[in-house]
C-alpha cells in the first residue's frame, strides 16, 4: 500500500510531503512538551 502511494504521487511529490509530515509531527511534539512544562511550573 505504501509503495503504491509513493508511485502514484511520483517521487518529486512524495519527498516534500513526507518532509512536511515529519516537520508537522515534530511541531506537535514541541507544543505538547511546552504544555506539560507550563503545567508543571504552575
Amino acid at each position: 500500500m505504501y509503495k503504491f502511494f509513493i508511485v502514484e504521487l511520483g517521487e518529486a511529490a512524495a519527498y516534500p510531503l513526507g518532509g512536511l509530515l515529519i516537520i508537522y509531527g515534530i511541531f506537535r511534539l514541541i507544543r505538547v512538551v511546552n504544555k506539560f512544562r507550563k503545567r508543571n511550573e504552575e
